[in-house]
């Protein structure tokens, strides 16, 4: 009998669902990388084609994301253990 440790794996290495469930990790994951204050303003955020989308209606935020985005694509690829964005898309 397979342990559910073992049968997430499975799905998570499985590219079918590689990249739905990358998209459910980012979620939890955005709070890391950008904290609180800024997730919760964060309207949208997503991977789509190794960009990360990132829909921020707060202009003064936004810049600031757009100064931070080497800091954060790292992050994120670190966490993946891979290189998944090569860009940020703010919008």
């Amino acid at each position: 009998m397979k342990s559910l440790k073992d049968i997430l794996g499975h799905f998570e290495n499985n590219s079918q669902f590689k990249k739905p469930l990358r998209n459910i990790k980012l979620q939890d994951l955005w709070i890391e990388v950008v904290g609180t204050y800024i997730a919760k303003q964060t309207k949208k955020v997503y991977i789509h084609e190794n960009k990360l989308f990132v829909y921020m209606p707060i202009s003064v935020i936004k810049n600031e994301l757009r100064l931070s985005k080497e800091n954060i694509l790292k992050k994120i690829n670190e966490h993946y253990n891979e290189e998944v964005v090569k860009e940020l898309v703010l919008y």
